[in-house]
């Protein structure tokens, strides 16, 4: 059975040593032009302190969008699946699983996923998410990046389920191999 193009891209399923699964929060510049969805990497800006959508190929993720809270241009105070382009707002909080030891799942593109690429590392493909949910369609980006040692995420294993099978569309769990947390910065 083949599996089904469903990206949903970067999802927490467990904590390597046993740990909570739990979010920090950082927050976004006002106006930021970029939709950022549930489910996408980012990262921290250093110039701003900000967050920002992690491109696949970036080495300084910090984690996991799982949405946001702000005021808007009314005084409403809102909360979102995901943050949406060019928002005005104050008081403007994301909520990131931030936390190195946390295991995402994550779907493969087309390229797909066998058991011989388990311990490889892979970049992700930011892809368009959908306003309507609020829900990232990024995926790991088999078919570029699939072995290059300085790829943001490593292939744990491919998740036994009965409707996922190696190959195009595999579902996988993964780790950050590159991640803010984990690295020595530059120099303040």
């Amino acid at each position: 059975m083949a599996n089904v193009n469903a990206a949903y891209g970067l999802r927490p399923i467990r904590h390597l040593t046993g740990g909570e699964i739990r979010t920090n929060q950082y927050p976004i510049l006002t106006g930021y032009a970029a939709n950022i969805f549930t489910g996408d990497p980012v990262k921290l800006v250093t110039a701003t302190g900000t967050l920002n959508i992690a491109a696949g190929g970036d080495t300084d993720a910090i984690g996991v969008f799982a949405g946001c809270s702000y005021v808007n241009a009314s005084g409403e105070e809102k909360f979102s699946k995901y943050w949406p382009t060019g928002t005005a707002g104050t008081d403007i909080t994301a909520f990131v699983y931030d936390d190195p030891n946390i295991i995402f799942a994550i779907q493969s593109d087309a390229t797909g996923i066998t058991q011989a690429d388990v311990g490889a590392q892979a970049d992700w493909e930011i892809v368009a998410g959908s306003t309507s949910i609020g829900i990232s369609l990024t995926n790991l980006d088999a078919s570029a990046y699939l072995g290059a040692t300085a790829s943001g995420l490593r292939v744990l294993r491919i998740i036994e389920m009965p409707d996922n099978e190696a190959g195009a569309y595999a579902d996988v769990e993964v780790q950050f191999a590159q991640h803010a947390f984990n690295s020595v910065p530059a120099g303040i």
